[in-house]
């Protein structure tokens, strides 16, 4: 995975039914100065006019780092389909180490590993809510 990129991931099922109930993750590759972007698209995936009748959302990611300070944000620019998905997890490769991960002021549960410099943050977050985390290197 290339350096300043943020992708959605969602493990399949069977069925784009099935599917839509497994939660999303997020992996985030950290470009040399600490940043990252990407976008997620989501419809309810059988229409074929979504995009049409504004039936979709669109959310954009975006990682920057100031010092030992680290934001990930998102900015849902249209909701059109709610999904009702859950976020479970974000994968952030490139990281230092971590003291502590916070969203809304309070802890989340992460774990990092030195041997390959990957941060791992838990979550159970909706898909149809900006998100806002910061972690603090130590």
């Amino acid at each position: 995975m290339r350096g300043g990129y943020i992708i959605p991931k969602q493990t399949p099922a069977l069925t784009t039914t099935e599917t839509r109930k497994l939660p999303m993750q997020l992996l985030v590759a950290l470009d040399a100065k600490g940043n990252a972007k990407g976008s997620l698209y989501l419809d309810d995936g059988e229409s074929l006019n979504s995009v049409t009748a504004g039936l979709f959302s669109f959310a954009q990611y975006s990682v920057s780092t100031q010092n030992n300070q680290v934001t990930l944000q998102s900015k849902i620019e249209k909701q059109g389909f709610v999904s009702k998905l859950k976020m479970d997890q974000i994968t952030v490769y490139g990281s230092r180490r971590v003291c502590s991960v916070k969203s809304g002021g309070k802890d989340l549960t992460f774990n990092y590993s030195s041997q390959n410099d990957v941060l791992v943050i838990f979550t159970d977050f909706s898909m149809d809510k900006e998100l806002d985390i910061v972690w603090t290197y130590c």
